[in-house]
């Protein structure tokens, strides 16, 4: 698989699969009712666990906004394991202000759920994931992959009962012969894996992975209802104009941080130039107080002859 292609011709071979990230794909793979597979490997690669999860119990598959502009991914999916630890996985591509605000909100949202009524002493609440993957970059962190829990002021876990996990898409742009990890290959697939053809051969890790060729059985162009395709077509169109508007703002975005990087030069020019002419100023006075003196005693002088 390569990546995708910014022109298409008419001899291009026609693709295999549907994006995962998009709310049909994404549905596909992490919303399947009848196979967690996918889900329970993507939680546990992400978790960093070393012990597999058995079993998901799917209880929700589409949240509603829960505020008139909260919703700024595509799609949601909520369940809980075998341990009863909790998990909320989101997919968001634009509109990342106050991304953290946000998924707080959401993972809040979820654990007052899990609040029971009347008489209630907080002994038995499980251990909840807020999961996130963003399709660009939210911050200058180099971390793409990011694990996060309230910590004191020495780094030390103070509350580790809510856990964030964030995945940033942009941040991460490895080719096939780079990837290492778990991760990786995950990453790899969730990216490329919509402008593989008919004449590409699927990479060798997927041929030796059971959870992943599954994901892309669903994924699969040819179970698609002509329905599903024109709906299919119809969020790519959506989603490329949100990424091409998500571009321009970005590449605004970084022109007027240069501007400001520039201006902050500048100004620390001035403020170099402004403490060296103080120190002129300072040598100056100096001299000025050593002319005096010596005046001083030659008035002295004149007077005593």
């Amino acid at each position: 698989m390569t990546k995708i292609s910014q022109s298409k011709t008419p001899t291009d071979p026609p693709k295999r699969f549907i994006s995962m990230l998009t709310d049909l794909g994404f549905k596909a793979i992490f919303g399947n009712l009848n196979d967690t597979t996918f889900l329970r490997k993507t939680i546990q690669i992400l978790i960093q666990s070393d012990v597999p999860i058995k079993e998901v119990v799917i209880e929700n598959t589409e949240a509603l906004p829960l505020t008139k502009d909260s919703r700024g991914g595509f799609f949601d999916v909520t369940c809980t394991d075998e341990q009863g630890r909790n998990y909320v996985v989101e997919m968001q591509l634009t509109n990342f202000t106050h991304f953290i605000h946000r998924v707080k909100f959401y993972a809040f949202h979820r654990y007052n759920t899990l609040i029971k009524r009347g008489d209630y002493r907080f002994d038995d609440l499980k251990k909840m994931y807020m999961i996130s993957f963003l399709g660009g970059k939210r911050d200058k962190s180099k971390e793409f992959h990011q694990i996060c829990c309230l910590r004191n002021q020495h780094g030390e876990i103070f509350d580790d009962q809510i856990t964030y996990i964030t995945v940033e898409l942009g941040k991460w742009n490895k080719k096939e012969s780079e990837l290492e990890t778990e991760l990786d290959k995950l990453l790899y697939l969730m990216k490329y894996t919509h402008t593989a053809t008919t004449s590409d051969p699927l990479p060798e890790f997927v041929e030796m992975e059971e959870w992943m060729q599954k994901a892309l059985k669903e994924l699969s162009l040819k179970t698609l209802t002509q329905e599903q395709r024109m709906a299919y077509e119809m969020e790519l169109a959506k989603v490329g104009s949100l990424l091409g508007e998500m571009k321009r703002h970005q590449k605004a975005l970084e022109e007027l941080t240069e501007i400001e990087g520039k201006l902050i030069e500048k100004e620390e020019e001035l403020i170099e130039k402004e403490e060296k002419l103080m120190e002129q100023k300072e040598e100056l006075t100096e001299i000025e107080g050593k002319l005096i003196e010596k005046e001083e005693k030659l008035m002295e002088q004149k007077e005593e002859l």
